[in-house]
């Protein structure tokens, strides 16, 4: 008994702290869990002090209220350093406005903005608005039925060639339910239509075998579980640069037709036909390997310190007037799907243009592509921006501090502000399904709520 009594007299104090805790405990619930009755300040930290070092003296409800009380607090605590940060920083941009002008004010500010919606999220969640939720779910259905038709098609339109068809049925993956039931058709199509000379297949019947055009017909078969013939799959093994590179078009083993676009697609292509177990078994080995080398290639030739890439060595192209935001955008897709490689995606948020890039704006390097000692051709293929850029800075937002999200945040809110139809692209099948693409797969993280 005496040890009994000397132990509640040397715990008096924790015993008066659990008594309160409990019966703010129970206030707490009575007046359904608002959160003006948590814990704060000081009884807060004495709180949470004792569930540390004799959390056995309180039952598992005590224990939730006191989490739930240093959760509000945190937040509580973060939002007063936003504001106090938000309106330093006001203040600052004001003293600047005669130098950094209007339009940088009011992007300044929408960051600020912004930076209490991150810092309240989860370190994955993108908090954007419920308007640019419905907004998504509305543009993917818009687009989405402009294409369905386009399948039947196929072989009818002159524009609706391989590539065009391979990008409109990735595009439709998942959204249009008879598709998986029709791919023996999509595989058909493709056999009739491939080049005989290269077992490939060209952008257009007037212009040469295409390495990107034949990467969206072997990763859209792949998608349908359609295998890659064997020569088909040979054929494009046998097109790659020791080094691990591929050429925008048949040509020679010169590094400088190292093409980044076709050597992501190439990488990507083979990675889909081999992850769903379609390549035969006794050219599994053959492309794993010719992956890799195209994986370790392309991060290898990343702008030091960027995550830029240009699409062929700066002497050998016509036009390099900017980044290649597309490229760069897809290889970084391409890594992160083949390979799992999020190494860049810091460079990538901390370098995000402020500017968000018109729908149909592409980009083109007009590379020079040796296909003999004395004959080469222009590479002169369009890269989209908006896809990818999207695409990109949507995947790389978890792994950006806290500023580069609130830039990011506002990037994504500005690209996916307004409903999406298909006369803003032109009516352009390849354009409007490479969009529908990307869109698709940020769909789902787009729609995780923020804590």
């Amino acid at each position: 008994m005496a040890a009994g009594v000397q132990w509640i007299e040397l715990n008096k104090e924790r015993l008066r702290l659990r008594a309160g805790i409990a019966a703010a405990a129970a206030l707490w619930r009575d007046s359904r869990q608002r959160d003006d009755r948590l814990l704060s300040g000081t009884v807060l930290r004495d709180a949470a002090s004792l569930a540390t070092e004799a959390g056995y003296m309180l039952g598992f409800g005590e224990h939730e209220f006191i989490t739930l009380s240093r959760e509000r607090e945190r937040k509580t605590r973060r939002q007063r350093i936003v504001r106090g940060t938000a309106a330093a920083l006001a203040v600052a941009i004001a003293v600047l406005v005669p130098t950094i002008g209007l339009g940088e004010l009011r992007y300044g500010t929408s960051v600020i903005e912004a930076l209490p919606s991150v810092w309240e999220s989860s370190e994955t969640a993108i908090p954007i608005s419920q308007q640019v939720r419905d907004e998504v779910r509305t543009d993917l259905s818009t687009l989405a039925t402009y294409l369905r038709p386009r399948i039947d098609e196929m072989g009818v339109l002159p524009e609706f060639n391989p590539w065009a068809v391979a990008q409109t049925w990735a595009a439709l993956y998942g959204l249009e339910p008879s598709l998986p039931t029709r791919a023996s058709t999509l595989r058909a199509f493709m056999t009739q239509q491939r080049d005989p000379s290269c077992i490939c297949w060209r952008e257009t019947d007037d212009k040469l075998p295409h390495t990107v055009a034949t990467a969206w017909v072997l990763y859209t078969l792949a998608l349908y579980d359609q295998p890659a013939e064997p020569g088909e799959i040979a054929a494009l093994l046998d097109r790659q640069g020791a080094e691990g590179w591929w050429a925008m078009f048949p040509a020679t083993p010169d590094p400088r037709n190292a093409s980044t676009a076709a050597t992501a697609w190439a990488s990507l292509a083979l990675h889909t036909q081999l992850s769903h177990q379609l390549i035969p078994a006794s050219q599994q080995q053959r492309a794993a390997e010719a992956i890799s080398r195209a994986d370790g290639w392309l991060r290898s030739h990343a702008i030091p310190g960027r995550a830029r890439w240009t699409e062929y060595a700066p002497e050998h192209v016509a036009e390099v007037n900017e980044d290649y935001l597309a490229v760069s955008g897809f290889t970084m897709h391409a890594l992160r799907t083949v390979a799992d490689i999020s190494e860049f995606d810091h460079a990538w948020l901390a370098e995000l243009p402020r500017r968000v890039p018109g729908l149909t704006e592409s980009e083109t390097a007009k590379g020079q592509v040796f296909r003999s000692k004395n004959q080469f051709t222009l590479d002169d293929v369009r890269h989209y921006r908006f896809p990818w850029m999207l695409k990109t800075t949507v995947d790389a937002y978890p792994n950006g501090t806290n500023l580069e999200k609130a830039r990011a945040l506002v990037w994504i809110e500005k690209a996916l502000d307004r409903p999406l139809t298909s006369t803003d692209f032109r009516n352009e099948i390849w354009t409007i399904a490479e969009t529908v693409f990307v869109l698709r797969q940020i769909a789902e993280p787009l729609q995780a709520k923020p804590r």
